[in-house]
């Protein structure tokens, strides 16, 4: 007995209706969406290693619950080498080795510092730019941009 299948049935047209996209993590700053879920997320990998990266560096030693080693731990250098020339290298150096421990799957490529002191108001300020790549994902590199105040 031989059966034919190209004689059974009717090709139909599959359409999706509100396809949920693949959900990566939660957005930070977190803010409320009643799209998909509670909290906006993001729907690309690259935005998500964004997003976790920049915590990883605005994270001191002791901050996260459980991984008392998890963050750059700048905070502390900033106020230990009183804003000298070797902030940089030191930064610099805590950032690589929270980068490789934490996420070894990101390659950074360029780290740009610039601490000012602003002496009416004790404050000092630290300006970081890291640019970063991900291999593994694209090929397409990002910058991350951001401030560090210390109250002196």
């Amino acid at each position: 007995m031989s059966f034919k299948f190209k004689s059974t049935g009717i090709k139909s047209k599959v359409t999706q209706v509100n396809s949920v996209p693949t959900m990566y993590g939660i957005k930070f700053p977190m803010e409320i969406d009643n799209k998909y879920t509670f909290l906006k997320i993001n729907t690309d990998p690259l935005d998500q290693i964004t997003d976790d990266l920049k915590n990883l560096i605005l994270t001191n030693h002791g901050e996260r619950l459980g991984r008392y080693l998890y963050g750059a731990n700048l905070r502390p250098l900033l106020s230990e080498t009183a804003l000298n020339q070797s902030f940089e290298d030191a930064a610099s150096q805590r950032i690589l080795n929270a980068v490789s421990t934490w996420m070894p799957f990101v390659n950074l490529l360029d780290l740009t510092t610039n601490v000012s002191n602003e002496s009416t108001t004790g404050v000092a300020v630290l300006e970081m730019k890291i640019v970063f790549s991900v291999p593994q994902i694209r090929e397409e590199t990002r910058t991350l941009n951001f401030i560090v105040k210390l109250l002196g």
